[in-house]
């Protein structure tokens, strides 16, 4: 199994830079011309009853954290630039390198009273389900890591962002708005758990993207009080393998369904979303070639004491095969633990926005399944089926 070699970065300096969600939320009030910076930096300190997530958490780790700046140059009312640099450590499945989250032009071609519309083209995000968006910086998660059955974090430059084009519509009818977004491009194949994830093992091959395409279309109503959303994509990913002696070349393909609702008021805030996941395994020679669909939700709540207190629980529902819900059939045919096939996880969680420069979380996962663990960071699937997470986490932006 190839290593990733590890950046040795500890507590990484609370310096930095930004996120996508800061930087769209200027572009209104932006001069032509103008340039705003932002930044954002994340340490967390991770820890587990058994099975490693993001480094030896099972003795304590520090290897995840995450640092980044962009810049939104508006070069005049219809065109801009964005883009973000980040460094994210998160045990073998990010080694900390630098790296553009995004880096894309945005013409926005028509606007008035009521609607808008334009393309981005380059390194463009992903609108998917209701976090994704958003999913770069600490302060606009709901909790340290997002439901894990719908957005996986061992999988993040994957679903974050591709290399295309993007269309986006909003429709504006008083407190009524309806946003669609487009994209067409070819997936980031780069994280290093992309292989275990479809070959339940490390290959000596790679993957490179093919021609893909994501959409979502979301209604809003009376400016988050509530949403409705609805993402469907189809993602191709080639294999080329190098010197497997099992897998000749072949196709991943990805086709999921994400449901989104979201209702929120003064103090409460509830979510859920349920995907469903269409996966295909194409060429490969003889040893491959199968199609699995599988399934997840989460029901989600979040209470803001005040402005600076809130809580979060949540029930994340895991299924990677619906056809074997316990993975005891995956088990037979290939002698690989049954736990990686599915996951229940019980989460509760508190943060403390200081001010708004600083924040500082903490939560409890209490956990059935080892459906979303890397399984670089646990090979062979030496995993155990019931186990405990704890994380903590402080972040600074600007």
């Amino acid at each position: 199994m190839t290593k990733i070699q590890k950046s040795k970065k500890p507590v990484i300096a609370l310096l930095c830079l930004s996120s996508s969600a800061i930087t769209l939320a200027d572009e209104g009030s932006l001069m032509p011309g103008n340039i705003a910076f932002h930044g954002f930096a994340t340490q967390n300190f991770v820890h587990s009853s058994d099975n490693q997530f993001f480094g030896d958490s099972e003795s304590g780790s520090f290897e995840f954290f995450e640092v980044g700046g962009n810049a939104l140059w508006k070069i005049n009312e219809s065109l801009s630039f964005s883009a973000q640099l980040v460094a994210r450590d998160a045990g073998k499945t990010d080694d900390g390198d630098p790296r553009f989250d995004y880096a894309f032009l945005d013409y926005q071609y028509f606007k008035n009273d009521w609607t808008s519309a334009g393309f981005r083209v380059g390194r463009v995000v992903q609108a998917s389900g209701l976090y994704n968006e958003t999913r770069d910086v600490a302060a606009t998660r709901p909790s340290i890591i997002l439901p894990q059955s719908v957005y996986f974090d061992t999988l993040r430059n994957l679903a974050l962002s591709s290399d295309g084009i993007s269309f986006y519509n909003d429709f504006f009818r008083g407190q009524h708005e309806l946003s669609t977004q487009l994209v067409i491009s070819e997936p980031r194949a780069e994280d290093p758990d992309l292989e275990p994830t479809v070959f339940s093992q490390a290959r000596p091959g790679r993957f490179d993207g093919s021609a893909s395409w994501i959409g979502r279309i979301l209604y809003d109503y009376d400016f988050g009080r509530l949403k409705f959303g609805i993402t469907a994509a189809e993602l191709d990913i080639a294999y080329k393998e190098r010197g497997d002696p099992v897998l000749s070349n072949g196709e991943f393909s990805f086709r999921p369904i994400i449901l989104s609702a979201q209702y929120q008021s003064e103090k409460i805030t509830y979510a859920a979303e349920y995907i469903r996941r269409k996966s295909y395994l194409k060429g490969f020679g003889s040893a491959v070639n199968n199609e699995v669909t599988g399934s997840s939700y989460y029901l989600q709540l979040q209470y803001r004491l005040n402005n600076q207190f809130s809580f979060f629980t949540r029930f994340d529902n895991l299924i990677r095969d619906d056809k074997d819900i316990k993975g005891e059939k995956f088990a037979e045919v290939t002698g690989f633990e049954a736990t990686t096939r599915f996951s229940k996880d019980f989460a509760v969680g508190a943060r403390w926005d200081i001010n708004n420069t600083w924040l500082v979380s903490a939560e409890y996962h209490n956990i059935e399944g080892a459906g979303w663990l890397s399984l670089l960071e646990n090979p062979d699937h030496d995993v155990q089926k019931f186990w405990n997470l704890y994380l903590m986490s402080v972040s600074a932006r600007f």
